[in-house]
């Protein structure tokens, strides 16, 4: 059962950028009979805390859900500050994926697409294997995993402050994406944003989204 004072927790970033992920939990969270109402969109501490000022973060973590002590999170890279805070916090894959109901089926989807697995996912979430077992449960989906040179580059606040660095990380990635596949999954809104930005940049159609947004149920 979801706890009635739930929320779902809506970054700084996401919030004024990549909305989609949002709309689409909503959406299957009210299809799965378990709505969650937003929290304020607000900084989970992360960007400060890239920025080495430890104390702000902090500050930014102890203001998020203070009346709400369980949150859903659709970004990796904000789950580890969120759970700083002492608070439960669900990452939304592993959260579907405990709450789908036996009656429930996937709507089909003909399509291949790549996985990006964040290094916030496998290594702070420590769960990447959620993602791998969502998309499984796509009938008709095909999936390609990338890997590149370990990371997309974004790494935090590197894609801004040493951008040719975090560009040669980008390429290497999407190198390795065939030309035929047009769409390219991640649960970092960073990774998301540096990786469309490097993508578009190099004359790519490549729509770079959030795994939940593939999903939809009959």
């Amino acid at each position: 059962a979801v706890s009635p004072d739930a929320e779902i927790f809506v970054g700084c970033v996401a919030s004024s950028i990549d909305n989609a992920p949002t709309h689409s939990l909503q959406a299957l969270l009210i299809q799965l009979g378990a709505p969650v109402p937003l929290a304020k969109a607000a900084c989970c501490g992360a960007l400060a805390q890239h920025a080495g000022d430890l104390s702000h973060a902090a500050v930014q973590r102890e203001r998020i859900g203070r009346d709400a002590p369980a949150l859903g999170a659709l970004d990796s890279g904000c789950i580890g500050d969120l759970r700083r805070s002492g608070r439960t916090v669900h990452e939304a894959c592993r959260f579907i994926l405990e709450h789908w109901p036996a009656h429930r089926e996937a709507l089909p989807l003909a399509e291949t697409v790549a996985v990006h697995l964040p290094c916030t996912h496998q290594n702070v979430c420590g769960d990447s294997h959620a993602v791998r077992e969502l998309l499984q449960r796509i009938p008709e989906l095909t999936t390609v995993g990338v890997r590149g040179l370990g990371c997309c580059g974004a790494s935090g606040l590197q894609m801004l402050t040493d951008a040719e660095h975090a560009r040669t990380f980008a390429e290497s990635l999407l190198a390795e994406i065939p030309a035929t596949v047009t769409t390219l999954v991640s649960t970092n809104v960073g990774c998301r944003t540096h990786l469309r930005k490097v993508a578009r940049a190099a004359g790519r159609q490549l729509s770079v989204i959030h795994p939940l947004e593939l999903l939809k149920f009959k």
